[in-house]
């Protein structure tokens, strides 16, 4: 049951061209991007947030809340890439 149910979630995460993994209480969102480009990291983060906001819309059209005090961005680079400063948003 659980699976016919989020299977709009996953069409959301698809469209924004997000990889994805959904768990009965979590949902984790991957999205890879060149550190040293500016300009891919940015659209990156536009993408990103684009996708958290359809998220939520289709959260709240099926009553459901998004816990948003435990939504998370994490940013992961190598030492060898490092990325500059992601600006404040």
């Amino acid at each position: 049951m659980y699976v016919l149910y989020t299977t709009p979630l996953g069409d959301i995460l698809r469209e924004h061209g997000v990889k994805y993994h959904l768990y009965s209480d979590n949902t984790q969102m991957y999205l890879y991007f060149e550190s040293t480009s500016s300009e891919h990291r940015n659209r990156s983060v536009e993408t990103i947030q684009s996708c958290v906001n359809d998220i939520g819309k289709w959260m709240t059209a099926n009553k459901l809340k998004p816990n948003k005090d435990k939504t998370e961005l994490v940013v992961i680079s190598s030492q060898h890439r490092p990325m500059p400063q992601l600006p404040d948003t």
